[in-house]
């Protein structure tokens, strides 16, 4: 950096002694933009530098973190940077989630909820408390035609736009396990991907029963019905296309769309044929697709009679689910005569439509 640096201002030197010369010829002027194209340009490596310089630090930081972070679940050594209140009591110890070992717990807890699954948009927030966001439109307000020498008059025509306020309504979910210290101790055995991988299935699980039919917050009740099929077990390959038309959902909503169903009305779509015996659905079993778009599964859609069994459409743009920092606790204590250390995983979240034309429901007949 010291060489591009003093390169630089040398660079710089000659083209203010070559501003000096009289007369200031076309040479001159040419051998000018040569050296400050060339000063520019050191300039920029130094400004590359020291942007990957900091991005190291950063990188360092993080990769401390996570590696005290890790040493915290296998070893219970003190977590400074991350330790929080202990929802166990005075036994306990407890720590928010470092960043990558977040990310990892947080991709399997999407792969197991359909809802997660379908897309439906993940908030990170740093608290229970309210937060803004700015959705709605700005077209009351106008900019002003103003005389000259005529002030703004700021507070008579005020020109911020209308913010909505959103509640997050979080629901804390928590489950516990017990490893041996035996298996802890043991280089072997991946301690991080066994925590992962458990509670985030039985967040997941929790989580999307809670989403999809819980009486307060389940989004399947509240998405608009397009449509009622005539049958009450199975919805015909018109019923299901039409759900694609403009008259049940906007185009522009297609662009990242998928179908909902319940594992048995994807058992049962696959099994439907045409008179002359062939698959109507085989893109379900080849390509996991249904009329062209993706197919998933959520296994607390219902698919009885009356119920709503098929949902299409954008579920990144419909649903907003709100999370808060996830906390893990390790006690030594609680479980100390099975030789046995219990963790146990605190994670707020909650869900809500934040887009209501984005997805159109089918209805099976009563």
């Amino acid at each position: 950096m010291q060489t591009n640096t003093s390169t630089r201002a040398s660079l710089i030197s000659q083209a203010s002694a070559l501003l000096s010369e009289r007369p200031f010829t076309r040479e001159a002027s040419a051998k000018f933009d040569r050296l400050m194209l060339l000063a520019d340009a050191m300039q920029l490596d130094v400004d590359e530098f020291r942007k990957a310089q900091s991005g190291a630090v950063q990188a360092e930081l993080r990769s401390e973190s996570e590696k005290a972070f890790r040493r915290y679940i296998r070893t219970g050594s003190e977590v400074e940077e991350l330790r929080t209140y202990s929802p166990m009591g005075t036994t306990s110890t407890a720590a928010f989630l470092a960043e990558q070992w977040k990310a990892e717990y947080q991709s399997r807890l999407a792969s197991a909820s359909g809802i997660l699954k379908a897309g439906a948009t993940v908030v990170d927030l740093k608290s229970g408390a309210k937060y803004l966001s700015f959705y709605s439109d700005d077209t009351s307000n106008l900019a002003e035609i103003l005389a000259e020498q005529v002030q703004l008059n700021d507070s008579a025509n005020p020109s911020n736009p209308v913010a909505s306020v959103s509640s997050p309504t979080v629901v804390k979910l928590a489950t516990s396990t017990q490893v041996s210290n035996e298996l802890i101790q043991d280089s072997a055995f991946d301690i991080d991907s066994y925590i992962q991988s458990l509670f985030a299935v039985r967040v997941a699980r929790r989580f999307n029963n809670y989403a999809s039919v819980d009486s307060t917050a389940g989004v399947l009740a509240q998405f608009t019905v397009g449509a009622t099929a005539a049958s009450s077990t199975v919805p015909t390959l018109a019923e299901l296309s039409d759900m694609q038309s403009p008259a049940q959902i906007d185009p522009a909503y297609l662009d990242v769309a998928v179908y909902m169903v319940s594992p048995a009305m994807r058992s049962t779509l696959m099994k439907q044929v045409s008179t002359d015996g062939r698959r109507l659905y085989p893109e379900i079993a080849a390509k996991g697709e249904l009329m062209g778009f993706p197919l998933v599964t959520n296994v607390d859609q219902p698919s009885a009679a009356a119920s709503v069994a098929v949902c299409f459409g954008n579920f990144t743009r419909a649903l907003l689910v709100q999370s808060t920092p996830q906390i893990l606790v390790r006690s030594v204590e609680r479980y100390a005569e099975f030789n046995t250390v219990y963790f146990a995983l605190f994670h707020r979240m909650g869900i809500k439509i934040s887009d209501a034309d984005a997805v159109t429901a089918l209805k099976l007949h009563a």
